[in-house]
């Protein structure tokens, strides 16, 4: 009897210790930055579980942020390097297409089963924005974040309508109202706006005039996403989306409509009180349908309004708002 343990053990460890010896090599598929960031996730989460032995991101000339003056991999123009191995032997690559869609399904489970947490850890673990990224976050929130309760915005339009149920302007300008009613009348704040719209940010502006902040973006007119738009240059349509999201990371309180980027912001800042307003549809990314999504719980918006931010004093000394 215990020799036949001691084989199963045996056999048992063989076969574990063979598990996580692929190495992954991963390309770019034709999808946003910050779907393609789930992708690298994804295969980080397995690198961290020993379940994968290596990953090296090479995207490799594939992607919608390619350029090739800038060298063929897209990733490394706005972060550091990942090429990561746990042991000293060459063990079998595997390639990661850009035409391999029957990940799909994986990534958004992984997605929807992966706690915001754990999110947290493999973005700060292994995801290092370049220096030249976080100087210009860094420039923008000294100009316009100092001394402000900042309440991020994030508007995601033109072709996020196949995916998710169209938020109107004004259900978000109810949101902002909401919570402004319930900053204290001593609290300086802005608003800043993240969004592919350009018409979304001018209503922004008209309502709220100078309390609205924003980076002057490249915005779509005519309802072709950004990331599709082939006239606009590769690198800086990656940068404007990067910064976007590392900015509504900073900010105090976040409304945002389904994607990937304001989620992402959410990983970087997991603490920050969120409201989103509408979910991705059962069964789809990237445009595609696929099989095995899990739709997250929405979170209610006015149950959550007390621990978004104090709620206002009645000192009639204070003045008006």
């Amino acid at each position: 009897m215990r020799k036949y343990v001691w084989s199963v053990f045996l056999i048992t460890s063989f076969f574990e210790s063979c598990l996580g010896q692929e190495h992954i090599i991963l390309r770019s598929k034709p999808y946003g930055m910050f779907s393609m960031l789930h992708h690298v996730l994804f295969f980080l989460d397995k690198y961290d579980k020993n379940e994968i032995d290596g990953l090296d991101i090479a995207f490799e000339e594939t992607g919608l942020y390619y350029k090739k003056e800038l060298g063929p991999n897209w990733w490394e123009y706005y972060f550091e390097p990942i090429h990561l191995q746990n042991n000293i032997e060459s063990h079998e690559r595997t390639i990661i297409r850009e035409d391999d869609y029957y990940l799909n399904a994986k990534i958004i489970i992984f997605e929807s089963n992966t706690s915001i947490e754990r999110m947290n850890y493999l973005v700060k673990k292994y995801i290092k924005p370049k220096q030249c990224v976080t100087n210009k976050v860094n420039k923008f929130k000294q100009a316009n974040f100092e001394n402000n309760y900042i309440i991020g915005v994030h508007y995601r339009g033109t072709d996020k309508i196949q995916e998710a149920n169209q938020v109107g302007f004004n259900a978000i300008f109810e949101e902002i109202v909401l919570i402004v009613s319930a900053i204290p009348l001593h609290r300086n704040y802005k608003i800043f706006i993240a969004t592919d719209e350009f018409y979304f940010l001018y209503y922004m502006i008209y309502k709220f005039g100078d309390k609205v902040c924003y980076l002057p973006c490249h915005r779509s007119v005519n309802g072709v996403p950004i990331h599709y738009d082939l006239a606009f240059d590769p690198y800086i349509k990656g940068e404007e989306a990067l910064l976007d999201c590392l900015l509504l990371a900073s900010a105090n309180v976040l409304i945002r409509t389904s994607s990937n980027l304001s989620l992402c912001s959410r990983y970087i800042n997991p603490f920050q009180r969120t409201i989103e307003l509408n979910q991705r549809f059962p069964g789809t990314y990237n445009g595609r349908n696929v099989e095995g999504y899990l739709t997250p719980t929405e979170q209610p918006t006015s149950d959550y309004l007390k621990e978004i931010v104090p709620a206002r004093p009645n000192d009639e000394d204070q003045g008006q708002h």
